[in-house]
């Protein structure tokens, strides 16, 4: 069997970071799964992993790691093939274009900075920064390119806002939150542009709230999302432009549906359920392609694989998996879903149940 997953790991690779987008709507039928991680790469990260993105084609990986470097994979063949120097280490967030010919990362800096993947090398042989957009008054928490746009971006910041930039001329376009009192109260720390609607975003802060907001309209937000009882660390727009999800320090994973604003589905940890304090952090979720199936990593090293009309852990899909005995646990907002050590970046793959 191991040798026959060996030979199907092209054909059937998974980006749980972004969700299953190579799956179709056969996430039914999966029933066995494994992490691959990159060891045979001549350069690897030797700092915390705090971020990764996936091309559109799903063929390629950039990750952002605190050795002060954004390395780029190709996935198929677990290679690095880019790796960037950076002007500031302390990095917590980074983003693929969706040409994949740039890259964009920001961190305690305060700055976003992006890197054309086909810019000549300097004299020390390393990627020049294309262009740098500062204008936060605090660090830079994530960032994401418009869907087919590689001229903009939006990120979010500890000082309360999100920004919507044009690179090109390296300007702030519209600023969210902030002096408007529609706005966050805490830090934003995650933001996901929907993907069929690209003037609609949505934001998480650790004012426990997610805000939806339209570009065109920045002076207010659209809607205000309540339920969490801690921080939102992860919000991710379903395909359909119409459900996001949401995680949390509090130990919940939630659906929000954005034409009414109401709350559609809870998805506990069991130990919550236990009245302690020691409920698992929820660090990153991702919907499979069909969004009958919901991934959730915890503080404590659990994945969890949630049906999301049931509210109840899938028997037909995947099942839990403990990641305790192989990967760092990570508890800081920015932990990631994809299998992510002290000193290495993975993946996950799949094989399709025969």
């Amino acid at each position: 069997m191991e040798s026959s997953f060996k030979g199907d790991i092209l054909k059937w690779e998974v980006g749980l970071l972004t969700g299953l987008q190579n799956w179709g709507n056969m996430d039914l039928l999966l029933r066995s799964w494994v992490v691959a991680i990159y060891r045979r790469c001549p350069i690897s990260p030797r700092g915390r992993v705090y971020s990764l993105d996936w091309t559109p084609e799903k063929n390629r990986i950039v990750s952002a790691s605190q050795d002060g470097r954004l390395i780029v994979w190709n996935a198929l063949t677990s290679q690095e093939t880019h790796a960037i120097k950076l002007p500031c280490a302390w990095v917590m967030t980074c983003a693929f274009s969706p040409s994949g010919q740039s890259v964009a990362c920001g961190g305690l800096d305060s700055v976003c900075s992006i890197f054309n993947l086909s810019s000549p090398l300097d004299k020390d042989g390393n990627i020049p920064v294309s262009r740098m957009v500062s204008g936060h008054k605090g660090y830079v928490s994530s960032c994401q390119y418009v869907p087919d746009d590689d001229t903009r971006l939006i990120t979010s910041s500890d000082d309360h806002t999100c920004v919507l930039w044009h690179i090109t001329i390296g300007l702030r376009t519209s600023v969210f939150g902030g002096e408007f009192q529609s706005g966050h109260t805490a830090d934003v720390v995650s933001v996901s542009i929907n993907g069929s609607n690209s003037r609609m975003f949505v934001s998480g802060s650790c004012d426990a709230t997610a805000r939806l907001w339209d570009t065109r309209v920045a002076s207010r937000v659209v809607r205000t999302f309540h339920g969490h009882e801690g921080d939102v660390n992860s919000v991710k727009f379903f395909s359909d432009g119409n459900i996001f999800r949401t995680s949390s320090d509090d130990g919940t994973c939630r659906l929000f549906d954005i034409r009414t604003g109401h709350q559609l589905q809870v998805y506990s940890h069991p130990q919550k359920n236990d009245n302690n304090n020691n409920t698992p952090i929820v660090t990153f979720i991702a919907f499979s392609i069909s969004g009958r199936l919901l991934f959730a990593s915890y503080s404590n090293g659990d994945c969890f694989v949630w049906d999301t009309l049931l509210a109840e852990e899938s028997s037909d899909g995947w099942r839990m998996l403990q990641l305790r005995k192989n990967l760092a646990a990570y508890k800081e907002k920015n932990a990631i879903l994809n299998a992510v050590s002290q000193n290495q970046v993975g993946f996950a793959v799949a094989k399709k149940y025969r």
